[in-house]
């Protein structure tokens, strides 16, 4: 019973570390397409 609630754990915590990669990288684009215009400009 442990195990399975450790392995549950696990896996909720790789998911948060995903949606994290996901935000983090949208980030970076959104930053890079505003220093991008603003050097157009």
């Amino acid at each position: 019973m442990n195990l399975s609630h450790g392995l549950l754990g696990c896996e909720s915590l790789l998911i948060q570390l995903e949606a994290l990669n996901i935000f983090m990288n949208t980030l970076f684009q959104y930053m890079f397409i505003g220093i991008s215009s603003l050097q157009i400009s």
